[in-house]
């Protein structure tokens, strides 16, 4: 699963939640279900499913708020709060040094790429790059909800952060392999 397809729910749920968040949430839970079922039939282990496995656990608890109390104070803090969950996954696995960009980026690589240190600098750098745009956009999604800016504001806020992080992470990674070459050396046991 690309980094993009990963981020496909909270994309979803970004654009619906305007109109109305149980759907939104819903049909964002259903997304991520699907994929990660179809990506763990096609073999993904689950360390390189760390993001799905965060965005089912967060959609989980949002539908089943959603549908229960619909009119809930936390809907309109919704996007904010998705954005502070994503910083959530990324910071928690930037603090067991397993970035959650590690095991999608692994599958990307020959095995002995994979396994050097530099790899894993690089993609401790990347999850940094998504941790630091989510909490940028839930700081700034809270900011828009409590000033009343609307959700489709709010979506655009969420919808920039995946966006600048991508192509943050996009730049950074074209700058690493342009320095260092497409493929590090293994390192000696």
């Amino acid at each position: 699963m690309n980094y993009l397809r990963g981020f496909a729910p909270w994309l979803l749920f970004a654009l619906l939640s305007a109109t109305d968040w149980r759907w939104a949430a819903l049909l964002a839970q259903l997304l991520v279900a699907v994929l990660f079922v179809r990506d763990r039939r096609a073999g993904t282990r689950l360390d390189a499913q760390v993001l799905e496995i965060g965005t089912i656990a967060y959609f989980a608890g949002i539908t089943a708020l959603a549908v229960a109390v619909p009119d809930s104070p936390v809907r309109t803090y919704a996007m904010a709060l998705s954005s502070a969950w994503l910083a959530l996954i990324a910071l928690t696995s930037l603090l067991i040094r397993r970035p959650f960009t590690l095991g999608l980026a692994s599958r990307r690589v020959p095995p002995h790429v994979a396994r050097t240190a530099r790899f894993r600098r690089v993609n401790m750098v990347i999850t940094g790059i998504w941790a630091t745009g989510f909490v940028l956009s839930a700081a700034t999604g809270s900011a828009c909800a409590a000033l009343d800016g609307g959700p489709a504001a709010q979506a655009l806020c969420h919808a920039l952060s995946i966006g600048l992080s991508g192509l943050a992470t996009r730049l950074y990674t074209a700058r690493t392999k342009a320095r260092h070459g497409t493929v590090p050396q293994p390192e000696r046991a």
